[in-house]
């Protein structure tokens, strides 16, 4: 049977946040455990990671947070994957509640790829509901790659950087990975008010789309924890410091981060944050390929990264000295000729 722990909790004053933070970040991490508690006492948020769901074995973080949300066979969710729901909870969520996991047997990547989740990661998704229009959501991905990416850089030092459009890389290597996923939620008719905005094909209001946001870490595993076809490619965060790193100290850094990014993009978008994203871009100014693979495009774009727009899109330009804006694709650097 998956254990399964459920906390909720109040948030710390803000003069305990410094001392708590710097205490976890240099006391030597003797025993590589997640604790609610540990995490809970770095914790400067208002609501984000408020309720954790801690589980030491699941199969997909992102699917345990969706059937909080809704009813399994609503949400697109298959019955049998449905986790537990321990005794005294209530299964509806509330905004911020974080799932987090020491394994997962079914972790997802974007484009229905697998997600390696060995232990000694941080494997979690929170439950957003940011105040935005449906169409900004997949910038949420670049809101969670900049929190990942400052909090490694200022608990370890190691120069973190954004792979467009949701990785972090460390010395060009995969140490993160991200998924969003909308969940929309139609309201019935019988609780309309005039203030909703409405379905005029159902009748239905639809609110601000719930994001799953899954975050996976590659933080303290080992080298005999990758397969063999993605060594060249990922590393952890031990591996590339020399020594482990505090993973509750890090998925506190994480939600704090996540949450002042969140404020700042509902009252100005990605716009908000240019200035925290200068400087964290992978590749910029080098030769570049982006493929499509989203719609089976198997067409190649070649060019200059210029980095990305405010409204979430890749800059490339192409030989000629044209840019153009891509809003989804795969990124890499252009092999040497």
């Amino acid at each position: 049977m998956v254990k399964e722990e459920v906390i909720v909790n109040k948030r710390p004053q803000e003069k305990e946040y410094a001392g708590n933070i710097a205490r976890e970040v240099l006391r030597d991490v003797r025993e590589d455990t997640l604790s609610v508690q540990a995490i809970t006492a770095m914790l400067a948020t208002s609501y984000l990671g408020r309720r954790i769901i801690y589980k030491e074995t699941t199969g997909s973080t992102n699917d345990d947070a969706k059937w909080l949300i809704g009813p399994a066979e609503q949400e697109g969710v298959p019955t049998g994957h449905a986790p537990e729901s321990p005794a005294g909870t209530v299964a509806r969520p509330v905004t911020g509640t974080v799932v987090i996991a020491e394994k997962q047997t079914g972790g997802k990547g974007r484009l229905g790829r697998r997600w390696e989740s060995p232990a000694g990661g941080v494997f979690m998704s929170a439950i957003l509901r940011p105040d935005i229009s449906p169409d900004h959501a997949p910038l949420v991905a670049i809101l969670a790659g900049y929190a990942v990416a400052s909090a490694i850089r200022s608990l370890t030092g190691l120069q973190a950087r954004l792979k467009w459009p949701n990785d972090v890389l460390v010395e060009g290597k995969k140490v993160c990975g991200i998924l969003c996923e909308a969940v929309v939620v139609p309201v019935s008719p019988c609780r309309l008010t005039k203030e909703d905005d409405g379905d005029e094909s159902t009748g239905h209001a639809i609110h601000p789309p719930y994001i799953i946001c899954g975050i996976g870490i590659n933080a303290n595993q080992g080298e005999a924890d990758f397969p063999e076809d993605i060594k060249k490619t990922a590393s952890s965060i031990r591996m590339l410091r020399k020594r482990p790193v505090d993973r509750n100290a890090l998925v506190a850094a994480v939600l704090n981060n996540l949450e002042r990014a969140l404020f700042r993009f509902e009252k100005t978008g990605l716009a908000g944050i240019r200035e925290s994203l200068h400087g964290l871009w992978a590749f910029v100014g080098r030769q570049v390929v982006l493929q499509n693979r989203s719609s089976n495009d198997d067409s190649k774009t070649c060019g200059t990264f210029r980095g990305v727009d405010d409204g979430g899109r890749a800059l490339i330009e192409v030989p000629g000295g044209e840019t153009i804006a891509f809003s989804a694709g795969d990124l890499s650097l252009r092999p040497m000729a």
